[in-house]
């Protein structure tokens, strides 16, 4: 259906075209002058070469229809492939009845009868050229396949790539991975959303198709500028003011020149003096409040963006951020808010300015000679055209310095925040080769971008050369045959200069926004991402026991959704209940507790918390009843002070120092030169091991909570330290609900219930005195820890097969299973 509107379209204005055609160049009726212009031609009168343009957009356009409505891929491709050659030729086509116009004003014989149909036919010959052009480009390419237009993914469409296929991507060849980086479209942006299934692609192709465009970032960013009106009204005031000053000052040169060479306009002179002076005074005030109103505009901006771009990361859910690398999101916090915010500035208040003074100029050059204005105007249309392709090109180049710029810091952010082990294993010079490697692809693309801005510079600047030249050779013309005073050519070559350099200044500004674009485009990709979970539980009841439930628990982690973590685990704790979580490493025990954390949300199953879903409770009330110490706790480069009463509000010196001393850090505390009040350094980096996990152990009592997760939180601890704190947080058990995850017999032997997990399968639970006797898989990590006793990884799996088997039986019969108990360690032993 949108195939044939198109071509409907198409070949309604084809016919339109062939019709006016006839129509103007006979006069209506008078066939004779074929005749008169083929055997008589004269370029200043004869229209039958505008007749044959008519002619020839015609076929081109019937032709370019039939041919894809024969073959619609083929054809699409065709048109996509000759935009830039029709518009050539439509280009060609403006200039040249433009010149044939100027020539047949000024050589009019004085036989005026043919002078409507000559202008009109002029005229609809520059109309329906710059229409077939906007035909071509945007009904006939309408007119593509829906799917492959869906299915065409490219930078735009996709958005943003794979993180993980920047993590695979090797360090130690610099050109082999330029050539991946050149090669592939799809690496023009990050991914920061970390989709990896073409058919979420496809569909957030379909949403975005509109977005892409450098107008739309430009115009959202102008959305997000709205609380800015007054700084951006006192700036474009004081902008149009300057503006239309300096659109004075070539024509009152004019007349000062004037006044000196003609004897009768001395007066023109001493009041263009007078003029110039005053207006050169208002635009230096007018330039200062400008500039100062906008830059102050767009700081706001660069505040607001940015703080909405943060706040969109900190919503997304941690499996984000488990295939996001760090490297990434800070370089979309600082550089690329950083680029757009810069760039719009200096950008909008060079491009409001020029489309000012363009506009003023063009009027006094009309009003000065408009034949030589149409000589000038003759440079913009192919100008235009080259800024397209240029500009087209420059927006990729962009897009994937701003990658290689992200990859870079990637390696940075990463070599830096573990220098230690960069250092332990000497590969300093590797982790340079590395980085060199990454900053070699961007200097590449930054090459390309180089040579690519040179050729567009030479370009316009010899299009402007040459219409400077003809406007010097024909405005002399003009002079001489008394059309023109010498004044007023100097002012018209001077606005001709200063329209040339506002159109360069509007080719800059047009590569720097598609750079602006390409950054603002990333940027608003990840403020509009969405959680694949949100936190919209809204449950905060005045009371809380902590009842916990595994109720037929299965998940997998999202950057590994075929790789099942847990398979149908179920287990309870109760309130004042110590339940202890062990098993060999890579069970499936820490996913049970990010779980609890709702930090991610289970594929199957639920886990209730007081018989609630823990989705269903709001996040905050969450996590002031449940606190958790990690195996590796994280501290922030703050005070210790600060570290214990983190997000905590007026939490006193006296609530610090107690949870301090619960968790036995008071003592070294003390005995720090500025106590509480010292600083831990960059994640904590200033404190040892052990220390760093009594502080974070001080961090979750201290908010008293109703549960208690312990994801190995002694294992940086010594002996010593270690029966301390135990001492300290069995005290304070009480009635709270505790989650122990851990390997040390010391700290599971006395909890009231020990669920052991095997490769995300619960395969015993009990006491740890029952699970002893029964002598499955438990007992072997016991014994083994006790004893050091160690075996093969056939061993390994023969024990956990037999745990299951001892399970499955003791579930049907608690006597045979102790016998079959008994049996499978005779065998073992054997």
């Amino acid at each position: 259906m949108k195939l044939y509107t198109s071509a409907s379209v198409t070949l309604l204005f084809s016919s339109a075209d062939a019709f006016f055609g006839f129509v103007f160049y006979l006069h209506w009726n008078d066939f004779a002058l074929f005749g008169k212009d083929v055997f008589n031609y004269d370029f200043t009168h004869a229209t039958f070469e505008l007749w044959l343009f008519s002619m020839l957009r015609v076929v081109i356009l019937v032709g370019a229809t039939l041919g894809i409505i024969q073959n619609p891929k083929d054809g699409a491709k065709g048109i996509k492939r000759a935009r830039y050659p029709v518009g050539l030729m439509n280009i060609v086509m403006i200039l040249y009845v433009m010149a044939k116009i100027m020539l047949y004003t000024e050589y009019i014989d004085g036989n005026h009868d043919d002078d409507p149909w000559f202008l009109t036919l002029g005229i609809w010959t520059m109309v329906a050229s710059l229409s077939m052009y906007g035909l071509w480009v945007y009904i006939l390419q309408e007119a593509r396949p829906s799917k492959e237009s869906t299915l065409h993914l490219d930078d735009d469409a996709r958005g943003l790539i794979n993180q993980d296929e920047i993590n695979e991507r090797s360090c130690s060849s610099g050109s082999d991975t330029s050539s991946d980086n050149e090669s592939d479209d799809s690496s023009g942006d990050d991914e920061v959303d970390g989709d990896d299934d073409d058919d979420d692609i496809i569909k957030k192709a379909k949403k975005k198709k509109k977005s892409v465009k450098w107008y739309s970032s430009f115009l959202r960013l102008m959305a997000y500028s709205k609380a800015d009106w007054p700084f951006l009204l006192v700036g474009f005031i004081a902008l149009s003011c300057a503006a239309g000053g300096e659109v004075f000052i070539p024509l009152l040169t004019g007349q000062v020149l004037d006044g000196v060479i003609i004897e009768s306009e001395k007066a023109k002179f001493r009041n263009g003096i007078i003029s110039m002076t005053f207006i050169s005074l208002g635009i230096g005030v007018a330039n200062g409040v400008r500039g100062g109103s906008l830059s102050m505009a767009m700081a706001r901006l660069n505040q607001r963006i940015t703080n909405h771009l943060f706040e969109s990361i900190l919503k997304q859910e941690l499996g984000f951020f488990d295939k996001t690398r760090t490297g990434a999101i800070t370089s979309r916090l600082t550089s690329d808010t950083s680029t757009l915010s810069s760039t719009l500035s200096h950008n909008l208040n060079i491009c409001l300015r020029s489309i000012l003074q363009m506009t003023g100029y063009v009027v006094l050059m009309m009003i000065i000679s408009w034949r030589l204005t149409f000589i000038t105007l003759i440079s913009f249309p192919l100008i235009a055209v080259i800024t397209d392709v240029f500009g087209s090109y420059y927006e990729k180049l962009s897009r994937k310095v701003q990658t290689s710029l992200a990859n870079a810091n990637i390696v940075a952010e990463e070599t830096i925040s573990s220098m230690k082990t960069v250092r332990s294993f000497a590969n300093e010079e590797g982790e340079r080769k590395c980085y060199w490697n990454k900053l070699h692809i961007t200097y590449l693309l930054r090459k390309k971008e180089a040579v690519a801005y040179g050729l567009f510079t030479v370009i316009s600047s010899v299009c402007d050369l040459m219409v400077f030249v003809v406007t010097l050779f024909y405005g002399g013309h003009l002079v001489v045959q008394n059309m023109l005073s010498g004044g007023m050519l100097l002012s018209f070559i001077i606005y001709q200069l200063e329209l040339s350099g506002c159109i360069e200044d509007l080719a800059d500004v047009y590569t720097e926004l598609m750079k602006a674009a390409g950054a603002s485009r990333k940027v608003f990709q990840l403020i509009d991402r969405k959680p694949t979970f949100m936190n919209e539980g809204r449950r905060a009841p005045r009371q809380f026991e902590g009842q916990l439930e595994f109720k037929n628990v299965s998940f997998a982690y999202p950057t590994r959704p075929s790789i099942p973590v847990l398979k149908d685990v179920s287990f309870t704790a109760s309130p004042g209940e110590v339940l202890a979580l062990v098993g060999p490493s890579g069970g499936g025990k820490s996913s049970c507790i990010s779980l609890i954390e709702h930090f991610y949300e289970p594929s199957s199953g639920e886990v209730l918390i007081d018989g609630r879903n823990v989705k269903e409770y709001d996040h905050a009330f969450l996590h002031q009843k449940i606190a958790l110490v990690g195996q590796e706790p994280v501290l922030y480069a703050r005070s210790i002070h600060d570290n214990i009463s983190y997000s905590l509000q007026d939490c006193s010196t006296e609530r610090i120092e107690s949870a301090a001393k619960q968790a036995n850090a008071h003592n070294f505390i003390m005995h720090l030169r500025k106590g509480y009040k010292t600083e831990t350094g960059e994640k904590g980096l200033q404190l040892s091991g052990g220390q760093k996990q009594r502080v974070a152990i001080a961090r979750a009592l201290v908010r008293n909570p109703q549960m208690l997760l312990l994801d190995e939180a002694t294992s940086a601890l010594d002996a010593e330290s270690e029966h301390l704190v135990q001492q300290a947080l069995t005290k304070n058990f009480g009635t709270r609900t505790v989650v122990i995850v851990a390997h040390r017999l010391s700290t599971v032997e006395k909890a009231d219930r020990i669920v052991v997990i095997d490769q995300g399968t619960v395969v015993e639970q009990g006491r740890h005195q029952e699970l002893i006797k029964f002598n499955g898989l438990y007992a072997r990590l016991v014994q083994r820890q006790i004893l050091g006793h160690d075996s093969d990884d056939g061993q390994d799996d023969e024990e956990r097969l037999v745990a299951r088997k001892n399970l499955s039986t003791r579930r049907k019969d608690s006597s045979a299973s102790s016998n079959s108990s008994n049996g499978v360690e005779n065998d073992i032993s054997d």
